[in-house]
């Protein structure tokens, strides 16, 4: 993955959200360890978070999630002939899926 995706999604997803200060985690990636990459979450004043070295463990429910959306969702579907909006939104709206059944589990 290049940085150049990493920051044009972050940033993406400030702006959407109008969101300012935050935390985010990452792995120890070179896209997300790059300068470019790090004076951008300066910008939005957040913080960056990744696990230490020998460490992996961490990540493990986001690698797990991702792996799982993708099996689930996006494999399945030819989304390279599709509009990015269009990609987001089937994104957006399996998320939305998992917190409503989770909610619900836990009423």
């Amino acid at each position: 993955m290049k940085k150049e995706l990493c920051i044009r999604a972050f940033r993406s997803a400030c702006q959407a959200q109008g969101t300012y200060g935050m935390t985010l985690h990452s792995d120890r990636g070179s896209q997300f360890t790059s300068s470019s990459f790090r004076k951008v979450l300066a910008q939005y004043g957040a913080v960056q978070s990744m696990s230490g070295t020998e460490h992996c463990y961490d990540n493990a429910r986001m690698e797990s999630f991702f792996a799982t959306l993708k099996k689930d969702k996006l494999y399945r579907i030819r989304t390279e002939q599709m509009p990015m909006a269009q990609v987001k939104s089937i994104v957006f709206r399996y998320i939305m899926r998992i917190i409503r059944f989770q909610t619900e589990k836990m009423i």
